[in-house]
């Protein structure tokens, strides 16, 4: 059995997604793919544990990974994925200036996939999503947001570096939501929708099934 940890913000939370967001559709998926048996009773192989939060940055991930990763380290192999970053893409819209450093996020980044090694078989990186500009400039939950694709892909670019640097896989999500028209895949030009989700699933559980 193993354990699929997911750290994250609102978009690993599942946000506006009914089925659960992309966690549970891939929990959904492994439980149908394999299971145990013990007598006449058949139980799920793996666990897919959704440890989002809504807001959360990559200092807020780092900050809470070892204390909340440790107790759900209980079967044979552990996965942690990680999956945030896109509240620090956020700028401010009236000035024009960010509200987050780029390299804060990186260093704090590069913090939290030191903190899961060290304790987890693997460890995924997941990409930031392209948003709809045309619907967060402003943001709909707050006229003084906005984001911007430039941004996201300077982000992207920080990670994959600290993917990098420290050996671990990049779940490849951007250029996949471009490609498939990623406005028709969020919800509010910033989370994905269920197709979204589904999506995001197929590209995460991909990388996963390989571990397990």
């Amino acid at each position: 059995m193993a354990q699929i940890v997911c750290f994250g913000d609102s978009i690993t939370l599942g946000l506006v997604d009914p089925e659960g967001g992309w966690t549970q559709r891939l929990r959904r998926r492994l439980d149908a793919e394999e299971t145990f048996t013990v007598g006449d009773v058949s139980f799920p192989s793996h666990a897919v544990l959704n440890l989002g939060i809504s807001g959360d940055t990559a200092e807020d991930v780092l900050d809470r990974l070892e204390r909340e990763l440790l107790p759900r380290m209980i079967g044979e192999r552990t996965v942690v994925v990680i999956a945030v970053g896109i509240n620090e893409t956020a700028e401010d819209l009236p000035s024009g200036k960010p509200r987050f450093s780029l390299d804060d996020f990186a260093a704090n980044l590069a913090g939290a996939v030191e903190t899961a090694k060290g304790h987890a078989d693997h460890v995924l990186l997941a990409e930031l999503l392209p948003c709809d500009e045309a619907r967060v400039r402003p943001a709909p939950w707050d006229p003084a947001e906005s984001y911007t694709n430039d941004r996201i892909r300077a982000f992207n670019e920080a990670l994959r570096r600290v993917a990098r640097e420290h050996d671990v896989p990049v779940a490849g999500l951007f250029d996949e939501f471009v490609a498939a028209g990623h406005q028709d895949l969020l919800h509010d030009g910033v989370h994905p929708n269920g197709d979204g989700h589904q999506r995001i699933a197929e590209v995460i559980g991909d990388r996963v099934k390989a571990w397990l």
